[in-house]
């Protein structure tokens, strides 16, 4: 589905942020992008939706270049949930999640009954549609985290980027969410590349893992193969233990 071939990226001619990127992420695939601040994570995910062009290489979405596609036809098949969204206007929150539908809607399509349904949906399933008359301005860090992921969802994409999406959110929420996204991602009905630093949020959710190291792929493959203590090592400096329980468990020791 995205195919990055020979990647390399700079900002404003500087130092390479990614070099010599080839990945493919396959449909139906629930990938965890992890590594240290400053390895190149968030670049790596704004250049596979296209928010910014790579300095070498191409980027791929099913087989089509992505510099070649036109950003509704993108957002039609692709939903981004960034780190920190700010919004120049005083939205509420049922004016934010219902962004989601502009790339499925004509101009005068607006209050169709799927679109209403499909909003209603995504807020409830993210535990924002309580919240639906506040101003997104009004929330907290969460709750504007999770109003963006509804946003996200009221898109119907079908493939899903998201840029540390528990990073403002509770325990609680945070595998709620992961468990939502997850129980969208099983079938195959959603593919789904998150961003995540809790290592073993990433072992308990995804089933690939693509760790990077200063800009390089260090190791991807199947997460049970990547996040090894000797990998973790190498990539984190620190030491770590593995458990395979039910699902697999990651500690930090030191």
């Amino acid at each position: 589905m995205i195919r990055l071939e020979d990647l390399t990226f700079s900002y404003n001619g500087g130092p390479p942020v990614l070099k010599n990127i080839d990945l493919k992420i396959e449909k139906g695939e629930m990938v965890g992008i992890l590594g240290p601040n400053g390895s190149g994570k968030s670049t790596l995910l704004r250049l596979m939706s296209g928010a910014i062009e790579p300095s070498r290489g191409r980027v791929y979405l099913d087989e089509k270049e992505l510099s070649r596609t036109g950003r509704r036809e993108i957002a039609k098949k692709m939903a981004v949930v960034p780190q920190e969204t700010v919004l120049g206007f005083d939205f509420t929150v049922r004016e934010v999640v219902s962004m989601g539908r502009y790339p499925h809607l004509g101009r005068f399509q607006f209050n169709d009954p799927r679109s209403h349904y499909t909003i209603d949906r995504a807020m409830r399933s993210t535990e924002v549609l309580e919240l639906s008359d506040k101003s997104f301005s009004k929330l907290s860090g969460g709750e504007k985290q999770r109003t963006i992921l509804a946003r996200a969802l009221a898109q119907e994409p079908i493939i899903l980027l998201l840029d540390e999406p528990t990073r403002n959110l509770d325990i609680r929420h945070s595998l709620d969410i992961m468990t939502l996204v997850k129980d969208m991602n099983i079938g195959g009905a959603l593919t789904v590349v998150v961003i995540l630093h809790d290592l073993d949020l990433a072992a308990r959710f995804c089933n690939r893992a693509i760790l990077l190291k200063e800009g390089r792929v260090h190791r991807d493959g199947p997460m049970e193969k990547v996040l090894t203590p000797e990998h973790i090592h190498q990539v984190f400096d620190v030491r770590s233990r593995v458990r395979r329980e039910e699902v697999m468990r990651i500690e930090v020791i030191g």
